[in-house]
């Protein structure tokens, strides 16, 4: 039996078949995806943000920042393949000090990374195909104020995922809706982007007022998110 073997949930050949549709999706709606990782770095003041899809055996890093540019790595030595078994988020506040035991620590220990936080990216019959994480190269505390920002914000990557693989279905009429859907979200990403740009003025993320502002931003992602959802249905 492989050693990392307890990183394979027991629904994992369900699991891989639920990610197949979300895999090779066209350039549509990819501007927007990564715009939405990009503020997550933001948000949380992070070096690097990703979106990962958990293969049969490589993460795939669908969109990131901060990273060296590999597109793959084994699925033994990512964090991410360790958030998909979880349902809430996945928090490694010093690897140092509390190394994740399930994964390789090559990679970890390589690139000197010390803080992980991913939430499951989930269909909705509940198969956990990747995560969004926020990674940084110090340790630091996430608190649960931060991981309920970050589950409001997978929930958003996890609606457009949906969203461009219906769409991917009709390339003929697919260009016209993306613009009618970026027109309509336009706003609430504009107002989260400029919460951001608040929050970054604040090195506690505990305080009365970036609170206000993560709540603020939870309202912006959960309106995006609506929106995404009835593109989707109407598509359909």
């Amino acid at each position: 039996m492989s050693p990392f073997s307890s990183l394979i949930p027991g629904d994992d050949d369900i699991r891989l078949e639920a990610l197949n549709q979300y895999q090779h999706l066209s350039a549509l709606g990819g501007e927007l995806f990564n715009d939405l990782v990009q503020l997550t770095a933001k948000l949380f003041a992070a070096p690097i943000a990703l979106v990962s899809l958990v293969e049969k055996e490589t993460v795939h890093l669908a969109s990131y920042v901060g990273h060296s540019g590999v597109e793959r790595i084994g699925r033994h030595e990512s964090l991410c393949s360790v958030a998909i078994l979880n349902q809430a988020t996945t928090v490694f506040e010093s690897l140092s000090d509390d190394p994740c035991v399930l994964i390789d620590p090559w990679i970890i220990k390589s690139l000197n990374l010390q803080f992980y936080a991913g939430h499951p990216l989930r269909t909705s019959q509940g198969h956990a195909i990747g995560s969004l994480c926020v990674i940084d190269r110090r340790a630091r505390a996430f608190s649960v104020p931060e991981q309920n920002l970050l589950a409001s914000l997978a929930k958003v990557v996890m609606h457009l995922l949906n969203l461009r693989a219906c769409l991917a279905q009709d390339p003929q009429t697919a260009p016209a809706l993306w613009s009618g859907i970026y027109s309509r979200i336009i706003s609430p990403l504009t107002r989260i982007q400029t919460l951001a740009e608040l929050i970054c003025r604040h090195e506690n993320p505990d305080t009365t007022v970036v609170q206000f502002y993560h709540k603020a931003v939870r309202d912006e992602t959960a309106l995006i998110a609506c929106i995404l959802n009835e593109e989707t249905v109407t598509a359909f």
